[in-house]
């Protein structure tokens, strides 16, 4: 029935539109082409103002906070056996698992990643570490796998990307020259099954030095739409200390690596997530789609990350 009203009433706009200029067409004279001049003049500006009023920049920010497990004496992420399903604990297995392969010689290959042996080395290995791992994250979040939480155990569907394109392994290219943890197996599955995201996006990857304006060190996965929308998961340490985690305590990762709770340490991480959508698209229909989508988007990262 509304679908049936909206016709009725674009047919009926068109015919007293035609009406209109055929009308004026009729009369048209010098006053009559000036007194609508203006009233159109009017309408326009009125149009302009009532739009403009309602355009406004849209933020959405939240912060979360981690510790990864560090083995001092290994100079590396020790390997991470999940004791449960729990997103953050398969997504700690793979994340040591790229570690080990980023460290390690294959295939009579040197190493692409140095082990730390200072503390703010270390940071910068977890830093990098973190980054390419939430990528993929989002690679995987964004295809067709489901997310699960402890706290609701029903999967986590996403809501249908926008605008959905499906980009391949062209795009992990320069961003593999970005990050020394993205290896050849990302490029197989980037090429073979892609990244789904919204037509458009620019995914980069973004490294910025501590100082004294930008404060301490951090990486970046940035997702960006010119015109649209700017999102940034960003990472910086929050310090280490001595000690187990906790979600590690009594788990196979200490039970399979006897001795390695005598030399593990926690890393501190602060994992921010930020959208900026412009003022100028904000309010329309396709941004509206594009800020339901990434709120999920940071539930999914969230959920991936954190306890």
């Amino acid at each position: 029935m509304p679908k049936l009203l909206l016709v009725i009433a674009g047919c009926a706009f068109v015919i007293l539109l035609g009406a209109t200029i055929w009308l004026f067409w009729l009369n048209r004279n010098e006053k009559l082409i000036s007194s609508v001049s203006s009233i159109l003049a009017l309408g326009v500006a009125a149009i302009f103002v009532t739009v403009f009023a309602g355009m406004k920049e849209v933020n959405n920010e939240r912060t979360f906070l981690v510790e990864w497990p560090y083995d001092s004496n290994q100079h590396s992420m020790p390997m991470v056996f999940p004791s449960s399903a729990r997103s953050f604990e398969l997504t700690l297995n793979k994340a040591s698992m790229r570690a080990a392969y980023a460290v390690g010689s294959i295939n009579g290959n040197p190493p692409k990643r140095v082990r730390p042996s200072k503390a703010d080395e270390v940071f910068t290995f977890y830093l990098e570490l973190v980054q390419a791992q939430i990528l993929n994250e989002i690679r995987d979040f964004q295809g067709t796998q489901k997310v699960i939480s402890a706290e609701s155990p029903a999967a986590f569907v996403p809501v249908r990307i926008p605008n959905n394109y499906r980009y391949s392994g062209d795009v992990l290219m320069p961003l593999m020259k970005a990050n020394s943890f993205l290896n050849h197996m990302d490029q197989f599955t980037w090429t073979h099954l892609g990244i789904q995201i919204p037509k458009d996006t620019e995914v980069s990857l973004i490294s910025v030095p501590s100082s004294p304006s930008s404060g301490p060190e951090k990486r970046v996965v940035r997702l960006s739409k010119p015109n649209y929308f700017q999102i940034d998961i960003e990472v910086i340490p929050t310090g280490s200390s001595p000690g187990i985690p906790d979600y590690l305590k009594g788990g196979q990762t200490l039970t399979s690596q006897p001795g390695l709770q005598t030399h593990m340490e926690k890393v501190g991480l602060m994992i921010t997530e930020k959208a900026r959508f412009s003022r100028y698209t904000s309010q329309g229909d396709e941004s509206q789609g594009y800020q339901k989508w990434v709120e999920d988007l940071f539930k999914g990262v969230r959920i991936a990350f954190s306890e």
